[in-house]
């Protein structure tokens, strides 16, 4: 999905790292991320009952901004043992294989709009 579009300020940082590639790539990055995140919101909104909201939100958060820190203390390990090029292309892979196991769920695929 469009979500595999974060990779891309990640690829323009390894192939040719001028502003004038990055600056683009980082919009269309955000772009996909906001766009995910209206989507992700919208699905969560319509398809879990009201009583179970705050403790989906509440794992949400944790998953997606709790973690965090995680990653920040581990990329400068992971950077010193092998480099900023490698890891960062090793983040690519992770994300679109991520996004590529995502959509292949049929559940995934089959959300249909609740009215």
């Amino acid at each position: 999905g469009v979500t595999t579009l974060t990779v891309v300020p990640f690829v323009v940082l390894n192939v040719s790292p001028t502003l004038v590639l990055i600056l683009p790539a980082a919009f269309v990055s955000g772009v996909a991320t906001e766009l995910f995140g209206v989507v992700w919101t919208t699905t969560i909104m319509t398809h879990v009952p009201r009583a179970h909201l705050s403790r989906m939100f509440a794992f949400d958060f944790l998953g997606g901004m709790c973690l965090t820190p995680v990653g920040f203390a581990l990329a400068p390990a992971l950077i010193a043992r092998y480099s900023a090029e490698t890891v960062m292309l090793q983040c690519s892979v992770v994300i679109v294989g991520a996004c590529l196991m995502v959509l292949a769920s049929p559940a995934v695929r089959g959300v249909t709009r609740v009215d």
